[in-house]
């Protein structure tokens, strides 16, 4: 739902329909506050800029720069990986792959 406002959001700006191009961005911008996703490491809230994201075996949704930073805590530590901020539960993350 979410992606097809922001998409109906760029058409109609495209189009040159101001008022229906803002319709759609409050709609999008009103089920981005009403989902309250979070990223769990930085804790911005996910959806009101496009960015990559990832998520951690638990479940939990972070952005792909922040599991980066979460992974990169773990090297020199031998075979341990950092547990998800949110739950505490061993991720999946593996330094290698983020270094």
């Amino acid at each position: 739902m979410l992606k097809c406002h922001e998409n109906l959001k760029g058409l109609y700006g495209w189009l040159n329909e101001k008022d229906k191009s803002a319709f759609h961005d409050r709609y999008a911008q009103q089920l981005i506050l009403e989902m309250d996703l979070r990223c769990d490491v930085c804790g911005e809230t996910i959806g009101n800029v496009r960015a990559r994201l990832d998520h951690l075996s638990c479940g939990h949704i972070i952005h792909n720069r922040c599991a980066s930073h979460l992974s990169r805590s773990t090297l020199g530590r031998s075979n341990r990986k950092r547990p998800c901020p949110s739950c505490r539960r061993k991720s999946f993350l593996d330094p290698m792959c983020y270094a």
